[in-house]
């Protein structure tokens, strides 16, 4: 069965009435191979709990979602829907070295992880949270392309995280036509200046190093420019490794399917004063050694 269709005109006429009555089912018409009428009455008594005018200001965020380049706090009623359709979704799920956690101390910690699929960071958010780590979950704003807000049910799971809404690089092919790349550069430069004070009130930032999902499911190397948002003599790099989320939502594929997936929390790599290439090289070498065989890179060539 398809998912259900539901428009950016719909999405400006739900009230909290219609959106009890119409989004239970429209997540759960996303899954597939689980038990969506199970999924879609939890996710109704989820709804009901929240009053009118809560729901309301939910609805109005999730509407203006990714308008403009700039930070979207998560919403904690999504954040409370998120969790509960991801963790139907991955059942027999593991994370591992989360005692890396606790190095952190509280210093600038930019967040470095391989990607798969566009339920990277959903998985990787309610495995932390499910896991003990709601705390760091809670804090971490990840850097998203605006390919994630596209389509109201990617927007839903934007909605549901904190995001920071960034230009997409001008050496992917899947750039915006419409921005020339000073206007990229401008966009770019100004979501690393949010980044790192993000990072210095405490708040981990994840970016996806890669600059798009790997088509091949294998890590590939990072982009030298994810080195900017590193805090040179001041900062960590938290190496995250994520094997098999592509098997939850693969590319291009219409719908989800539950499947386990494995999170990997590696060691912190210190940030030198200088050059700060190097640190984001190791953090490479780091998520590839926390990875599936299956996604392991095939070469070491760890920045382009």
């Amino acid at each position: 069965m398809p998912p259900v269709a539901l428009t950016a005109e719909l999405l400006g006429q739900l009230t909290p009435a219609l959106a009890r009555a119409a989004l239970p089912g429209w997540i759960a018409s996303h899954v597939e191979g689980a038990d969506t009428d199970t999924l879609a009455e939890r996710l109704s008594g989820l709804l009901a709990a929240f009053p009118d005018e809560a729901l309301a200001l939910a609805l109005d965020q999730f509407q203006r979602t990714g308008e403009a380049y700039a930070l979207y706090e998560a919403h904690p009623i999504g954040k409370i829907i998120s969790r509960a359709y991801m963790g139907a979704l991955l059942v027999g799920s593991t994370v591992e070295g989360l005692e890396h956690l606790s190095a952190l101390d509280g210093r600038p910690t930019l967040v470095l992880c391989n990607h798969l699929s566009y339920v990277d960071t959903q998985a990787t958010d309610a495995l932390l949270a499910g896991s003990g780590a709601g705390t760091f979950a809670d804090a971490l704003v990840a850097v998203a392309g605006p390919k994630v807000y596209d389509t109201p049910f990617r927007r839903f799971a934007a909605f549901c995280l904190s995001t920071v809404k960034t230009a997409q690089s001008t050496q992917l092919a899947h750039n915006e036509a419409a921005l020339s790349p000073r206007e990229v550069a401008r966009i770019a430069l100004d979501t690393i200046r949010l980044a790192q004070g993000l990072m210095r009130q405490g708040r981990p930032v994840l970016v996806y190093a890669e600059g798009s999902r790997a088509r091949n499911g294998r890590l590939q190397p990072f982009l030298k420019g994810v080195a900017r948002y590193a805090l040179p003599g001041e900062g960590l790099i938290l190496p995250l490794s994520i094997s098999q989320a592509d098997r939850v939502f693969a590319l291009d594929a219409p719908t989800l399917r539950p499947h386990p997936v494995r999170l990997v929390v590696g060691a912190p790599v210190e940030v030198p004063p200088g050059d700060r290439g190097e640190a984001v090289a190791e953090a490479w070498r780091r998520i590839a050694a926390g990875l599936d065989d299956r996604h392991r890179p095939e070469g070491e060539v760890a920045l382009v």
